[in-house]
C-alpha cells in the first residue's frame, strides 16, 4: 500500500535549513544593499567617495549579516531535532496505523481493498490516518479514517454567491483539468494541473537550491567549530558588559572593596597584638591554618587581667578584635570564641575573593 513518506535522512533537514540560512542572508543582503544605492546622493553622503562610500556601505551590510549567521547556528541544532522529532512522530503514526476491516462497498456491498493510506495532520486537532478503498468489482471508492469514521467530501462553495458549486476533472495525458461552476449564479473556473510542467519546476528548484548550497554554504552557514567560537566570544563580551553594568550599578559598594585591607597572616598577628596587649590579653598563639574555601586561622589568647570574670573577658576582646579588623578581610568567627579559667580560644576567618568580600561589605 502506498503511502507518503516524512522522515528523511538528517542530511536533509541539515540541506533544508542552511539553504533558509542562506536564502535570508541574501534577501537581508540586497536589501541593505540596495536601500543604501538609493541614498548614495543624498546630501549627508556626498562628502564620500565611491570606493569610502561602498566600504562604508559593506561595513554595516557585513555586521548585519553576521549577527544572521550567528543567530542561525545558535538554533541550527534545536530546529533540526525539532524537525526530525516531528516527522518521525508523523511517520510512527502513518506506518502503524490500522487498517479498518470489512469495509464494504456502497454499491454493490463488495468487499473493498485499501490502496493508499493519507496522514491528516490539521493545526489543534489529533493526527489520524484516512485510508482510501477501491471496489475490485464496480471501481467505486471510499474513505475511512483508521478510528472507523466515514471520510465525507464536502462540495466547493461559488467564490461569488457562496452557495454549493460542483466541482469536475478530467484528464488529458499528464494534464488533469478541474471545472468548477455554480448553477445558482453561472460562475466558472477552470484549473489546469500540469504533471510535466511541475515536474519540471520541481526540477528547476532543486538545481537551484543545489547551486545556492554550493555557493554560499561556506559563507553563511558557521562550521561548528567556527559557530561555537562566535558564541563563546558573545557569551564573553555579555559577561563582560554585565559585569561593567553591575560595578557602574553597585560602585560604592566596589570601591569599598577596593580600599579593604587584604592582610597577611604575619600583618593579622601584628595589628592583633598591637590591639589587645595594652587591654591585658597577652601570648596570642595562632595555630596551623585550615585551607578550604576560605583560609580559617584558630587561635589561643590568654587574658591577664584577673579580675575580669568569663563574660567580661569574652565580651572585651570580642570588640577589640572586631573594631581592630573591620576595615580589613578577616573576621573574628564570634561563635568560635570560648573561655576557661583565662585562656581565650577562636578561630579567625580570611575573605580573598572579590565576590568573598563583596559579600563581606555588603553584611556590614
Amino acid at each position: 500500500m502506498a503511502h507518503y513518506r516524512y522522515l528523511r535522512d538528517e542530511s536533509y533537514y541539515n540541506d533544508l535549513y542552511d539553504l533558509h540560512t542562506i536564502e535570508t542572508c541574501l534577501d537581508y543582503y540586497w536589501s541593505l544593499k540596495s536601500g543604501f544605492e538609493k541614498h548614495r546622493g543624498d546630501k549627508s553622503f556626498k562628502k564620500y567617495s565611491k570606493k569610502k562610500f561602498d566600504t562604508e556601505v559593506h561595513k554595516v551590510v557585513s555586521y548585519t549579516i553576521n549577527a544572521i549567521k550567528i543567530d542561525r547556528f545558535r538554533h541550527k541544532k534545536d530546529t533540526i531535532l525539532k524537525w526530525m522529532d516531528d516527522d518521525r512522530q508523523r511517520q510512527d503514526r502513518l506506518d502503524n496505523a490500522v487498517e479498518p476491516k470489512d469495509i464494504l462497498c456502497h454499491q454493490c456491498n463488495s468487499p473493498m481493498l485499501a490502496t493508499t493510506k493519507d496522514l491528516i495532520d490539521h493545526l489543534n486537532k489529533p493526527m489520524r490516518v484516512l485510508f482510501f478503498f477501491e471496489c475490485p468489482n464496480c471501481k467505486k471508492r471510499r474513505g475511512v479514517y483508521d478510528d472507523g469514521s466515514e471520510f465525507v467530501s464536502k462540495p466547493p462553495l461559488c467564490p461569488k454567491c457562496k452557495h454549493e458549486a460542483r466541482l469536475t476533472y478530467k484528464r488529458k495525458g499528464e494534464v488533469t483539468i478541474w471545472t468548477t461552476s455554480c448553477s445558482s449564479c453561472g460562475y466558472k473556473e477552470v484549473d489546469k494541473d500540469d504533471f510535466n510542467k511541475w515536474e519540471v519546476d520541481r526540477k528547476k528548484k532543486e538545481e537551484r537550491d543545489r547551486l545556492l548550497l554550493k555557493e554560499y554554504r561556506a559563507e553563511f552557514c558557521l562550521s561548528d567549530e567556527d559557530g561555537q567560537d562566535c558564541l563563546w566570544r558573545i557569551d564573553q563580551m555579555k559577561r563582560l558588559v554585565d559585569e561593567m553594568e553591575e560595578r557602574e550599578k553597585h560602585k560604592k559598594e566596589y570601591d569599598a572593596v577596593a580600599n579593604i585591607k587584604k592582610l597577611t597572616v604575619v600583618e593579622l598577628e601584628k595589628l592583633i597584638n598591637d590591639t589587645i596587649n595594652s587591654q591585658g590579653y597577652i601570648r596570642l598563639e595562632l595555630s596551623k591554618p585550615e585551607f578550604g574555601k576560605q583560609l580559617i586561622v584558630g587561635f589561643t589568647v590568654q587574658d591577664s587581667n584577673t579580675s575580669r570574670q568569663e563574660y567580661d573577658s569574652r565580651n572585651g576582646f570580642r570588640k577589640l578584635v572586631q573594631g581592630a579588623l573591620s576595615g580589613t578581610n578577616w573576621r573574628l568567627m564570634v561563635t568560635s570564641l570560648s573561655y576557661r579559667l583565662g585562656y581565650l580560644q577562636g578561630s579567625l576567618r580570611a575573605y580573598e575573593t572579590e565576590e568573598d568580600i563583596l559579600t563581606l561589605v555588603r553584611k556590614k
